[in-house]
């Protein structure tokens, strides 16, 4: 049985969105995919919802313009990761979902709980995100609260 929304939504929580259609790479371009987003929003409340993408770790990311703002999850760190996955923490602060819009994905299994970071992993995201010179310090003032 699937937990209400307002149980599980918190900073650090990764969801797999199944049918992911806001995708970056033109090869794909009116596709879906499945796609694990992590929750940067810190309220169940917040609307809009913030969150980051994941992706595979490939051998383009060892060339990365900004390799301090990749943030690494070994595919053991979390039972749900099929492989090394990596966080782009320049992107935080840009991809936000309606609240209302989030709640109708979650109950029609469109966006499904796979777990979350763990407290290590969650810190040292928080750490590069307001480390990044590529996330607006805006953004950055609504994750700390000040």
């Amino acid at each position: 049985m699937r937990l209400p929304l307002d149980v599980v939504l918190r900073r650090g929580v990764i969801f797999l969105w199944t049918r992911y259609d806001k995708l970056d790479d033109p090869a794909l371009a009116g596709q879906t995919k499945p796609k694990f987003i992590v929750i940067l929003s810190g309220s169940p409340r917040d609307d809009p919802l913030v969150y980051i993408l994941t992706t595979s770790e490939k051998s383009k990311h060892a060339e990365h313009p900004f390799p301090a703002d990749l943030q690494h999850l070994p595919a053991v760190s979390c039972d749900f990761l099929p492989v090394d996955t990596l966080i782009d923490v320049g992107d935080a602060g840009q991809l936000e979902i309606g609240r209302d819009e989030f709640v109708a994905l979650y109950e029609s299994d469109a966006v499904v709980n796979k777990g979350e970071l763990d407290a290590s992993h969650l810190a040292e995201l928080m750490a590069k995100i307001l480390a990044s010179a590529r996330v607006a310090r805006r953004f950055k003032r609504i994750l700390t609260g000040a």
